[in-house]
């Protein structure tokens, strides 16, 4: 009888089984069938949008493009190019109509010596505006460059041997951000033209088609491993060699928890798990644990791996030290193993920045000696030990004074208001102000300004530190800092209150501003002097400025290029590094100096005046000027002028020469 009831019982869930099963399907059919319903209107909607700007242009320019290509006269095709560009320029928003046009000006003008450089100019700002079309833009500029190239002779002969090393370089970024197809093939171009006109970058170029090779062969090694796992889950050996692959030479720890079960080794088994959770949720002793483990793993790997190890091993050590107070033994050791990995990091971007010249700063590697010079400006300046809570209950009011102990830490605790705007009182205002003296060190918190000030005044000698800090201001004096390193700070406006322009006031004199960013930088809200400061690993956002005030809607007067001038734009003798900036932020600019930046999309400059800005670009750093100069719509009349300075700026910042000084 039993054994009747559990075969029924069988029977019946088999029934219920199998209908969810079909239930599942069908609900998995109608999911695949949704997905592609989405995708289909996704790309109608694309090729709509493609043909319609393609009937656009047929309309506008159509017959022209037909006369001038029935033509043998190159003139008229210049002519039409020209015409193309500027109106590319003038249609940054519309990505199908400029595609369109800056295919054509490339396609009329590519021909002829004296086009090649408007259909340069028509690539770089098509690889700006679309970046599905920037590995394509770069492959044409490099057949450009290569053509002048090879009929180039005598002193032109390297200037156009340093332009295509320029093109094939550009051309690697763009393949490898579009997934590395073809780099390695472009870099060995680049590093074959080096040699042959004896470019001052032909080793840093033979350094990076060595990199790109060796990733491309571990890559391949990875793939192999990979198929021999699948092919035989029980080969421990390839498991375990493919897991090692994954977390020290690619730096993967993610991909490698997705084999590290069944390998023998007891520490991959336990700490590769743990690397895969995002660091901000691991626990105390588990930090010093990783610590140990990926610094043991750095000293026993490749050169190209072991900054990674080390990287990692830093985090995990500076977590550690966030979360113990105690000033025990372990927060000595790992206090210790921060200062000589840091030194460590240090001495190897030293190395490699040598060269043959001598100690001379290689601005390759300048990015890294900074900021390895900054973490132990920052580590140095603090003693240990819990920070020590500032505390208002209500608005400050008065003008007080914030004092540190030497090596102390002082933490903003919640938010923290300088000033008061009584909106139940008439409007009736109360100003405040906080001066921090040389050498203080604040950490973590809000400071929010609405009729305040907050005043940094700190000495070369002894900056003032503001580390991890979310500083805002509504109006008013704003923050006047000077001599102060800001490390991952966050500036923005807040509140309600409005002027015209320039609401939140930010002056920085002598600063260091390393990853620390505005969140927007609009004219009503942000008004800036910037004079002598370094800024590292930021992002710049838009300045666009305009006559036309919420208080003047109706301006007479339709130039801007005063305004980029003024009192408020002050962005002077500066020194950025790493950065990614708006077009329209480096028109803001006077006299600055850019190592290693890159541009953030393109800005229409709408203006009846012109504007002339004058900065330094190194030979190595050239393609920033070009891409810069494509990147700057010119819809109107008024045009802008980028002069590239023959010698740096920004030379002898007291703060910055300080902590490149501490590698000798």
């Amino acid at each position: 009888m039993l054994r009747k009831n559990i075969r029924s019982f069988r029977r019946s869930m088999g029934g219920i089984m199998v209908r969810l099963s079909f239930v599942y399907l069908e609900w998995l059919f109608a999911l695949l069938l949704c997905a592609g319903a989405v995708l289909a209107e996704e790309t109608d909607a694309a090729d709509q949008k493609a043909a319609e700007a393609a009937k656009v242009f047929e309309s506008l320019y159509g017959a022209d493009f037909k006369r001038v290509r029935a033509t043998r006269d190159p003139k008229d095709d210049l002519e039409l190019a020209q015409r193309l560009l500027a109106a590319a320029k003038d249609n940054t928003n519309q990505p199908e109509f400029l595609t369109i046009l800056c295919d054509k000006a490339a396609d009329l003008a590519s021909p002829y010596p004296d086009g090649q450089g408007t259909a340069s100019e028509a690539l770089q700002l098509l690889g700006a505006a679309v970046p599905g079309q920037l590995s394509a833009c770069a492959a044409r500029i490099v057949d450009i460059r290569q053509k002048q190239f090879d009929i180039a002779r005598g002193d032109d002969r390297p200037k156009a041997g340093e332009a295509l090393v320029g093109a094939l370089l550009s051309l690697v970024d763009a393949q490898m951000a579009g997934g590395g197809a073809g780099a390695i093939g472009a870099a060995r171009r680049a590093a074959g033209v080096a040699r042959v006109i004896n470019s001052p970058r032909k080793d840093a170029i033979e350094a990076r088609l060595s990199a790109l090779e060796q990733a491309a062969r571990m890559a391949a090694e990875v793939e192999d491993l990979k198929k021999q796992v699948a092919q035989d889950p029980q080969n421990r050996a390839a498991r375990e060699k493919l897991v090692r692959r994954l977390i020290v030479d690619l730096d993967n720890p993610a991909e490698a928890a997705r084999f590290v079960e069944g390998v023998e080794d007891p520490s991959l088994l336990k700490y590769v798990p743990a690397a895969a959770k995002p660091v901000e949720e691991v626990p105390e002793l588990a930090c010093m644990e990783l610590a140990e483990w990926y610094r043991g793993m750095a000293e026993a790997a490749s050169p190209a791996a072991k900054a990674a190890m080390c990287a990692r091993a830093l985090t995990y050590y500076r977590r550690f030290l966030g979360l113990h107070p105690a000033q025990d033994l372990s927060r000595t050791q790992a206090s210790l193993m921060v200062k000589k990995i840091e030194e460590s990091l240090a001495a190897a971007a030293q190395k490699k920045a040598k060269g043959a010249a001598g100690p001379a700063v290689d601005e390759t590697h300048l990015g890294l000696l900074l900021l390895a010079g900054l973490q132990r400006k920052v580590e140095s300046s603090r003693k240990g030990g819990p920070p020590r809570d500032i505390q208002y209950k209500d608005p400050i009011i008065e003008t007080v004074e914030w004092k540190a102990a030497k090596g102390e830490v002082l933490r903003p605790a919640g938010k923290i208001q300088v000033g008061w705007f009584d909106r139940s009182n008439n409007n009736k205002q109360y100003k405040g102000a906080v001066n921090v003296g040389a050498g203080a060190f604040l950490e973590g918190g809000q400071i929010y300004l609405t009729n305040g000030l907050l005043c940094l005044l700190g000495s070369a000698a002894d900056p003032v530190i503001l580390k991890d800090v979310d500083l805002s201001g509504e109006f008013g004096d704003g923050i006047q800092a000077r001599f102060a390193i800001f490390v991952n700070c966050k500036f923005s406006k807040a509140g309600g209150m409005i002027w015209s322009r320039y609401t939140s006031k930010w002056t920085f004199d002598n600063c260091i501003i390393a990853q620390s960013n505005f969140k927007s930088l609009i004219q009503l809200d942000y008004g800036l002097k910037l004079t002598n400061c370094v800024f590292l690993g930021c992002t710049m956002p838009k300045r666009i400025l305009e006559r036309k005030t919420w208080k003047d809607p109706n301006p007479t007067e339709t130039g801007i290029a005063a305004l980029y001038q003024d009192e408020w734009n002050n962005v002077t003798r500066c020194h950025f590094v790493d950065c990614v900036l708006a077009p329209s932020f480096v028109w803001a600019t006077k006299s600055c100096d850019f190592t290693n930046c890159r541009l953030g999309g393109i800005d229409a400059f709408v203006s009846t005046d012109s504007l002339a800005v004058t900065l330094h670009v190194s030979p190595k750093d050239r393609s920033f000027l070009d891409q810069l100069k494509a990147a700057t719509a010119l819809p109107s009349t008024g045009r802008i002028t980028f002069e590239n300075a023959p010698s740096p700026f920004a030379v002898d910042l007291p703060l910055e020469s300080e902590i490149l000084s501490q590698r000798k």
